[in-house]
Order: structure tokens, then sequence, then C-alpha cells
């Protein structure tokens, strides 16, 4: 098949798409459970309309020369599609383990991947993509986009804009940047460029496999029914707090009373598609940020006060705007620098079998201007994430097929103990509980799994 009004399209990765490229632990799943005999010649048919709609679903990497790494849809492979026979409830979740070690091909494909774990009553329809374009939203609008092409085959594709950078043109114009944090980035970025780290492909592959024959990643769910759900709904309107709140909360108190009652520290994902000067409604790509607190759990305070307590201190931090100065700062670096920040983070865990070990385990031991911007960022453990996805766009039915549930699996990482994920469709929630077998005990995690079902009242 050919693409409808195939526009050259081609540009450099932002400082924020980098972050992810060719980064071992940045695929995110989005899993839709169907009631219905799903048709995979229809579903085919479905992907390629969404492929024509959606300009980074036909986007490959390529380098244009040593560390400049650029986009285009140019003499791209069409989007990867698997069908596998049903066996039983939890095959989507072995297969998505599974996926973490499958490494994307940037250089020839879009990165996303379509699976479908079928049978005739009940099939998974598994969405794998790379963190580097897709964002909470943007994979709710894609299955939104999907399920209506398979609901109305005949529907005429409505091609959109490419989605627009993310820089000084479209932050609010009252967020700005102090001057000494302006002249800290052109200093990083100048000694950047005196000692740059370039890295090939074979350097990437080879983080990449080291990374998944060290780590493992695991999830565990909580699944709500209606009812349960709607009575969750209540209870946060009832004492005006959110979902989001309430699940940090739980989380903070299992872990306060599960493995110890000192302060927490973590990162809650956040939009900004509704904070920046542009309408981003309907486009796949990515449009997100964090904000990272700390808070101690106080076990003489009831749960919902807690919760409370909670939702102010969000609210505060949201208010002062921290996370678009944020952005603005990622904007000015030169994105090449992820290349250092990656082997900072992965390079000591590299075996001495690969060919390039004494290049990648050298540098992540220097000291220099990258070692300063992570212990400046990220370079931090964290006890927690949380990245909700809200209540997805999706109909509870689509002609013959229905959705029973949906799922969303984030990426891991070694520096956080557990990542809780939610996703409500159907009007059923669903938690995921994400975490990497070597960094906290599996016994652990039913605990906490245990212990927030508890306090969910489920």
């Amino acid at each position: 098949m050919t693409l409808e009004n195939n526009d050259i399209y081609r540009r450099a990765l932002q400082f924020q798409e980098r972050r992810y490229f060719c980064t071992p632990n940045s695929v995110n799943y989005l899993v839709i459970r169907i009631k219905g005999d799903v048709s995979e010649d229809l579903l085919k048919k479905a992907i390629f309309k969404c492929q024509t709609r959606h300009k980074l679903l036909q986007a490959r990497v390529f380098i244009k020369e040593k560390s400049d790494i650029w986009l285009t849809n140019e003499k791209f492979k069409d989007i990867e599609f698997e069908s596998i026979q049903r066996k039983n409830d939890n095959q989507w979740l072995e297969k998505c383990i599974f996926e973490n070690s499958v490494y994307f091909d940037y250089y020839s494909q879009p990165l996303i991947k379509f699976i479908l774990i079928y049978s005739k009553e009940i099939s998974e329809l598994i969405i794998k993509t790379d963190h580097m374009f897709a964002d909470g939203l943007g994979f709710s609008y894609l299955a939104r986009d999907l399920f209506e092409f398979l609901e109305n085959p005949s529907k005429k594709v409505e091609i959109l804009r490419p989605p627009p950078l993310v820089n000084k043109d479209i932050i609010p114009s009252d967020v700005s940047d102090n001057v000494f944090a302006k002249k800290v980035i052109k200093y990083v970025n100048k000694r950047w460029k005196k000692n740059q780290l370039i890295l090939t492909k074979e350097d990437y592959r080879e983080l990449f496999d080291s990374y998944w024959n060290k780590y493992k990643t695991k999830y565990e769910q909580i699944n709500l029914t209606k009812k349960q759900t709607t009575k969750l709904l209540y209870l946060c309107k009832k004492h005006k707090v959110t979902v989001n709140t309430v699940l940090f909360t739980a989380l903070i108190r299992a872990q306060s009373d599960i493995v110890s009652n000192k302060q927490k520290k973590g990162g809650i994902s956040l939009s900004t598609r509704d904070r920046l000067n542009e309408n981003l409604d309907g486009l796949y790509g990515f449009y997100a940020t964090g904000i990272f607190l700390s808070f101690k759990n106080n076990p003489n305070k009831s749960f919902w006060e807690q919760a409370k307590d909670f939702h102010k201190k969000f609210n505060e931090k949201l208010n002062k705007k921290t996370y678009l100065i944020n952005l603005l700062r990622f904007n000015q670096l030169d994105s090449s620098i992820n290349d250092g920040i990656i082997v900072k983070m992965f390079g000591d865990i590299i075996s001495d079998k690969y060919k390039n070990f004494d290049k990648l385990s050298t540098y992540s031991k220097k000291k220099d201007v990258v070692s300063f911007i992570l212990n400046w960022t990220v370079n931090k453990h964290f006890d927690f994430g949380l990245t909700n996805l809200g209540s997805i766009d999706l109909k509870e039915k689509y002609g013959d097929l229905n959705i029973d549930r949906v799922y969303y699996l984030p990426h891991t990482s070694p520096s956080t103990d557990i990542i809780l994920s939610a996703v409500s469709s159907s009007g059923k929630l669903s938690i995921g509980i994400a975490y990497i077998e070597n960094i906290i005990e599996r016994s652990t995690i039913y605990k906490v799994k245990r212990y927030l079902k508890e306090l969910l009242e489920l």
C-alpha cells in the first residue's frame, strides 16, 4: 500500500526525544482487551490508515553527520505487525515482558509495533511504542483513531499536521529562566563540544543488550470492576482529591509500612498539552514532563487526610511552573549530550565480551560536564514513579467489538523502585505495578499490591 499525500518530512531530534533515542528502557505498552472476533485484515488496514494520518508513524531515524540525529519519512518500512494464537489470559503480559528485550530498528522503521493475541471470542491488542514519540494522550488518540477505522473501514483519512516542536515559541510567555541558568547551559554546551563522545549504532546496541542481560522488568495488575471504579471516583469527589492523589497516597503508605517510614521521593508524569500555546488535540507525539517531590507518611493521620495534604502540596508545586522552566532549559542544551548521559547511566553494566567495552566503560566512570548534568537533574534514586493516562478516549463498543479493559505498562528504571500506572476505559480502572526484579524483591511487590488494594477499599 502507498501512503496518500506523503510529503517529505525531515527534522532533527529534539532534546526531549533524544533522551529516549536508543535508550534501553524506553518502551511503553498500551494493551486493549477486545471481546469479539477481530478481523486481522481489517486491523492491518486500520493500522495503515493510522500511519497515513500521523506523521510520526512514518518516521525513521537517520544519522546526518556523526552525532546529528534526524527524522525522515523517506524509505521507511511498514509498521510491524504480529499475530499470535491466544492460549490464556496472561499471555499478553508475558509477551510484553519478552518484547522489552527486542530491539527497535530505529534506522529503517517507525518506532511502533502492533501485536494481536488472537482468539475468536476475546483478544488483546498490544501497541508497543518508544517513549521518544508517544505520551499517554498520544497513545489515547492513536487507539481512538484505530478503532474508528476498524468500525468504519470506508472512513476517509484526515491527514494531520506534523506535531509542532516544543520550544520557546510555544511555551507561555510568562515563563522565563534566570540569567545564571542560561550561563550554565552555555558553559555546558561549550564543554561538551570540546570533549564530545560520539556513539555509533554498534555502541547503542551493545548498551541495549547489556541492559537486558542484567535487568528484567516485571508487572503486576490491580483491576477494578465498574462498581469498584465508581466507588473510588465517588470517594475522590467526596474528599475533593483526584485519582492521582489517591494512588500516590496509597503507594506512599504501602511503601512506608512495608519498606521503611522515611521520606519518599518520586516523580509524577504530567501532560503539557494543555499548558502550551498550541492546539495539540489528536496529535500522536510526546508532550509530557514530570513533577518531582518528596512526601513523608504520617501514620497518625487518616488516609484521606494524607490525600488532602498531598493534593495541596502537588498543586503548590504545579503552580510554580518549574516543569515549564525545565522545558526551556532542555531546549537550549545540545541534544547530543544525551549520548553522554546514556553511557553514564548504563555504561558500567556493559560486559567485557563486547567490542566497545573499553570505550563505554571508561567513559561511564569519567568525571566531566555530563556528570555535572546528571547530578543536577536525573542521577538520583527514587522510591516511586506515577503515570496516569486517565480515562482513555475509547467507546465501549465499536460495531461487533467490545472494549473490555485497557492496560498501560510504562518503562522502568534501575533508579526507581516502583512505577505505578493507571488507565481507565469502559468504566473500569486498571492499575499496574512495574518494577525491576533485580532491584526490589518480588515478595515486597506482592505485599505492596495487597496493601494498595486494602487502602483503595477493594
